[in-house]
């Protein structure tokens, strides 16, 4: 069954929250990409948006978040940092307003994606830190996987190969995925 027809059954079937899982699923852009689904960014991006609507009409803070990494997502691979900058600003209000420390992870995330973007590195290392702190008790597993990304490709852009190998071998010493981190020794 094709993404489209998944979307359509889940209206048929009526289920708002049947409807918002398949809409999360259909906004992981970078899969759009990878494994080729119809619609690629563009398609992510829509899914995102509606899933975004849905989220807000449940009232539901677990949709919401799987709204805002979908959302985050598609933005990124579609490139329109402008519409990141804006998920990042609603995002930190949304986290404040209703008190749900996680909700605060995903724009920690994105304003250190964007420093590092931007070259502003030192920024960059004061924010990769700033969003592990938020998210590690909410997020978890995730949130120490998102920093080690970070803090690999900041290390690397900063031209630093011996920092850079030296996160890298951390990171496979405490076990985290060290089968995907030990492929990167070969950019070191």
């Amino acid at each position: 069954m094709g993404g489209g027809e998944a979307v359509d059954l889940a209206r048929r079937v009526g289920d708002r929250r049947v409807l918002a899982a398949v809409l999360a699923d259909q906004g992981q852009a970078l899969a759009s990409v990878v494994l080729g689904r119809p619609g690629g960014p563009a398609e992510a991006v829509r899914a995102s948006a509606e899933l975004e609507h849905l989220a807000a009409e449940l009232d539901d803070d677990r949709v919401r978040y799987a709204a805002e990494v979908s959302r985050a997502e598609a933005l990124l691979i579609a490139g329109d940092l402008a519409g990141v900058d804006r998920l990042v600003q609603r995002g930190g209000e949304a986290a404040r307003a209703r008190r749900v420390a996680y909700l605060g992870w995903i724009p920690a995330v994105l304003r250190t994606a964007r420093s590092i973007m931007q070259g502003r590195f030192a920024e960059g290392e004061r924010l990769v830190d700033r969003a592990l702190g938020v998210g590690r008790r909410q997020v978890g597993g995730l949130a120490v996987a998102s920093h080690a990304a970070q803090l690999v490709f900041l290390r690397w852009l900063e031209g630093r190969p011996e920092a850079f190998e030296a996160v890298l071998r951390g990171k496979i010493a405490e076990g985290q995925g060290s089968i995907h981190w030990s492929r990167l020794l070969l950019l070191a």
